[in-house]
Order: C-alpha cells, then sequence, then structure tokens
C-alpha cells in the first residue's frame, strides 16, 4: 500500500502518507521499504554548494563584489507604530562588501530610483576618499 502511495503522491514523505491513510506500518519501515524499492531521491547536500561559493569567494578583492539590498521597513510590527508616530523611515537601503562584511547602511521614506541612486553615490564617494 506504502508503495502506491508514493508513486501517486512523489512529493509527500512517509509520516505524512502514514497519517493521511491510517496505515499500521511504522514510518520507519515505510521509508526501508521504499528504499528498497529505489522509490526514495537521494537529497543533494546543501554543503557542496556552500563550499563551491567558499572556493569563489576566497579568491575575491576586498570590494569587488558588494550586495545591494533595499527592505520595507513598515512590515516589522514592532518597528510600525514608531514609525508612524515618529515620522520614522519606511525603507532601509543596505550595501554589503562579501568579502569583508563591511556594510553600509541607509534609510529613506520612499523606495525609488532617486533614493537608491543617491545612496550608492555616497558610498562610491567615502570609497574614493
Amino acid at each position: 500500500m506504502a508503495i502506491k502511495f508514493k508513486q501517486q503522491l512523489k512529493a509527500w514523505g512517509a509520516q505524512r502518507i502514514k497519517d493521511q491513510f491510517h496505515l499500521r506500518i511504522s514510518v520507519k519501515a515505510i521509508r526501508r521499504i521504499w528504499k528498497e524499492k529505489g522509490l526514495l531521491k537521494r537529497k543533494r547536500r546543501k554543503r557542496k554548494t556552500k563550499n563551491d561559493l567558499r572556493r569563489i569567494k576566497a579568491k575575491w578583492q576586498v570590494f569587488e563584489q558588494i550586495d545591494v539590498d533595499t527592505k520595507a521597513l513598515f512590515d516589522i510590527p514592532e518597528y510600525w507604530p514608531q514609525m508612524k508616530k515618529l515620522g520614522l523611515p519606511r525603507y532601509q537601503y543596505t550595501a554589503r562588501d562579501v568579502v569583508s562584511g563591511l556594510m553600509f547602511t541607509g534609510y529613506a521614506q520612499e523606495n525609488c530610483l532617486t533614493c537608491a541612486t543617491l545612496f550608492i553615490q555616497v558610498i562610491i564617494n567615502h570609497l574614493q576618499k
């Protein structure tokens, strides 16, 4: 029975199939049966990807790769009342150097090209000095 369910519902795990179809067999036994029948895929480990990225990043020079991001602050429940009451910024701009971890932060009321450009220009001017 467990084999039939796994063939029909490939994305479902052993625990979910056991619970949904009230199977009497244990979860461990279901997984063992699936493994014997070749129905389980081997999970790709993230460690390989992380190690690959570390090797690539180790070759970079400082400030060669800077990641820039924009975050809306109004979706933070603890910040919302203070933002409304005190007129605090609604958006946060961050630029982080991947190699050194150095991070620049800026804030704005709007999420617009002008604000983002100004933020980056301030960082470039600072780094040129």
